[in-house]
């Protein structure tokens, strides 16, 4: 990555890493999240991965 580039600048390409990452939500936004995950299916985790992957494909300029 240069000095000029953000890392939303580089097309998001999925990897097979794994890092863990800590999530502190109140008791009402985690009950809103697990029922709709519920609702489409997914589990909590499969949810917010989707949520995820879509910011970071808007943050990344369109390829010509």
């Amino acid at each position: 990555m240069s000095a000029t580039q953000t890392r939303f600048e580089i097309p998001f390409q999925p990897t097979t890493e794994i890092t863990e990452v800590s999530l502190l939500l109140s008791t009402r936004r985690l009950e809103a999240l697990m029922a709709i995950s519920r609702q489409r299916g997914q589990t909590v985790g499969q949810f917010l991965r989707h949520l995820i992957d879509q910011a970071l494909e808007e943050q990344t300029p369109a390829q010509s």
